[in-house]
């Protein structure tokens, strides 16, 4: 089956060579210093409230962030007899209002107010929001943060190095993890295999503390600092490192590569800068530009410097892609668990009858105002309520990005427009419970009509919906612009491929379709990535184990 070819860079690096400078290694060093600056101090709430009561000097301020950490220090604000809130920036300020009962304004509104300053109050990286409001014309005089203010940097780090020291107590390893814990391609139970749990420390960089009982390796959490990470790694010089990130955290590869020159560096890259547009990068993580060069030139340095990149993209454009990197590339599908892991009766599920329909769709939804991502990969809504509307088709919704009741008011229009069949929202359950609900439905979604915008990664990417899918025995309703995704379909008959998409063409292909063969196509694509995977893990324990007798 031929599919049609979107745009895909042919020089994969083209956006990252204005960005290099003529000496590789000085501008790793330069970079280091950057990204430790850019990250600032380690994420402890307790920390940063003392610095609010101590360091944070009296005037008339708005504070930039309506969330999660601004609800975290008010009530510190507001002993400050000598502060006076006059009211919160925030991009969702037209969704949001008000918080705690002052004015929400969007960022673009604070060129026409009188305040002394703007306190920066956000958990992750400052500087993004730092660069808006100096684009806005807010004089750096008049912008205070907390995590990437120099005494903060200074008192912070050193005051959790110190525990930290006093919890190794002198213990060695000869392996240290360090992953950003927001997504992964390698879970632990892979990683086990290959660290022994005795020899390998993992430090959590992400930006909420990793959950020590759940890992089988003794976890330290560097509260999303770089400096810190580096410092641990530095103090340690272990022989191996394999480094997890993902989004602004590709970043931490400059910090833990200096810090440790000499050990052998395994980087599980789970985003791929250059492939993605910068609105979209933008919109995601509230990125600036200066951010998103920096990611750009992580995703390089590290492709060309690391002893091995390990990630989910594969096919023949991503072979192409490959031809630039110096390091050599591993490919592993995600989240498709093991050979001894599928414990459920597949047996169950029948063929679609005279009754309806049942299909999945379990993974990422943005809400509805990230109108920037609609136009692409995540606007399958209106092809699904087409589909429902003219069969008798159900589909339920789980929304990986919708954990927690305190998400709701985010994905609220969802829950309102989709309470129940023919079309049901749901928030995000356990994968195993995931896996196991699957044996109720006929197919999983990832189906959209043609894109108003391409991303030249969805040619490449093994995303962990269709994985899941795969996981659990499910045939997959795929378009064809999920390119590699469509090509292993076709090729295992492990679903339906739809060119050019629409609701017609669906339920065509769902007609006309010999079921039972598909779930036959499905199991043999589940036993080809098991496979394949079992083949990396040996390639990455040939790897480590080289490094492990390594003087």
């Amino acid at each position: 089956m031929e599919l049609y070819t979107l745009s895909f860079p042919d020089d994969f690096w083209s956006v990252v060579r204005p960005l290099l400078g003529p000496d590789r290694a000085r501008q790793t060093l330069e970079l280091a210093d950057e990204v430790e600056e850019y990250f600032g101090g380690p994420r402890d709430t307790g920390i940063a409230r003392q610095f609010i009561r101590t360091h944070l000097p009296p005037g008339r301020i708005y504070v930039y962030g309506a969330g999660l950490h601004s609800e975290n220090i008010i009530d510190i604000l507001h002993r400050r007899d000598d502060l006076e809130i006059l009211g919160f920036l925030d991009r969702d300020a037209e969704r949001l209002k008000r918080f705690h009962g002052y004015e929400v304004l969007p960022p673009e509104q604070i060129v026409e107010r009188d305040f002394d300053y703007v306190l920066v109050s956000y958990q992750r990286i400052e500087a993004t929001m730092v660069d808006r409001l100096r684009q806005l014309g807010v004089p750096a005089a008049k912008i205070r943060t907390i995590y990437s203010d120099s005494d903060f940097i200074a008192t912070a780090v050193a005051e959790q190095f110190s525990r930290i020291e006093r919890r190794l107590d002198g213990r060695r390893f000869d392996h240290v993890i360090v992953r950003s814990g927001i997504h992964e391609v390698v879970p632990d139970s892979v990683l086990v295999e290959l660290f022994p749990p005795e020899t390998t420390l993992a430090i959590h960089i992400g930006p909420a503390k990793s959950t020590v009982a759940a890992s089988p390796f003794w976890t330290i959490d560097a509260q999303g600092c770089a400096a810190l990470a580096a410092r641990i790694v530095k103090a340690l010089q272990p022989k191996t490192i394999y480094l997890s990130t993902a989004q602004e955290f590709e970043l931490f590869y400059f910090p833990i590569r200096r810090a440790a020159p000499n050990a052998r560096l395994i980087h599980e890259i789970y985003d791929f800068f250059p492939l993605i547009p910068e609105d979209w990068i933008k919109l995601g993580i509230n990125a600036g530009d200066r951010l998103i060069d920096l990611m750009r030139l992580a995703n390089y340095f590290s492709c060309q410097d690391s002893q091995m990149i390990v990630s989910k993209r594969a096919g023949r454009e991503w072979n192409k892609a490959c031809e630039g990197f110096s390091a050599p590339y591993l490919f592993v599908y995600p989240g498709i668990g093991s050979k001894g892991s599928v414990d459920w009766d597949e047996s169950t599920r029948n063929s679609p009858g005279d009754g309806p329909i049942h299909i999945l769709y379990a993974g990422a939804q943005v809400p509805p105002h990230f109108r920037i991502y609609m136009r692409s990969d995540y606007n399958f809504l209106p092809l699904m309520e087409e589909v429902t509307a003219k069969s008798d088709v159900t589909i339920d919704i789980f929304n990986s990005s919708h954990a927690y009741e305190i998400n709701d008011p985010s994905f609220r229009d969802y829950m309102e427009r989709y309470p129940g069949p023919p079309i049901t929202y749901h928030r995000r359950i356990p994968f195993d419970n995931l896996i196991r609900r699957m044996q109720k439905y006929h197919f999983g979604w990832l189906c959209l009509p043609p894109r108003e915008q391409d991303l030249a990664d969805q040619q490449v990417v093994i995303c962990n919906r269709f994985s899941a899918y795969v996981y659990g025995g499910l045939p997959t309703i795929v378009d064809a612009e999920w390119h590699f995704i469509a090509d292993l379909v076709a090729e295992y008959g492990a679903g339906l491929v739809i060119e050019d998409a629409d609701a017609d063409k669906v339920l065509r292909a769902i007609s006309d379709c010999d079921y039972q063969a598909l779930l036959h196509g499905t199991a043999r694509l589940r036993e080809y990535m098991w496979r394949h995977n079992e083949a990396t893990q040996e390639l990455l324990c040939q790897l480590v184990g080289k490094a492990a007798v390594s003087p």
